[in-house]
């Protein structure tokens, strides 16, 4: 997939609900999409940059956390 369009799909999900887009960076920081990562960063379009493992675990765990709050209209 080209840059661009990988970050029309990731302006979708931003426009869209703040749970949509929590999962979808969740799937970007546990590698279900970890090459479209890369490309949305070499395509200047990703505003997210994962360079540490253990950072990308903890922030994962933050976002699940926020989903999950949200989801159950804690927010």
């Amino acid at each position: 997939m080209h840059g661009t369009e990988l970050g029309k799909e990731f302006r979708a999900h931003w426009q869209g609900s703040a749970a949509r887009l929590c999962f979808y960076l969740l799937q970007v920081l546990q590698g279900a999409r970890r090459n479209e990562a890369a490309i949305f960063t070499h395509g200047g379009d990703m505003l997210l940059k994962v360079a540490d493992l253990s950072l990308s675990r903890s922030l994962s765990r933050s976002l699940s956390l926020s989903s999950r709050r949200q989801q159950a209209g804690q927010c």
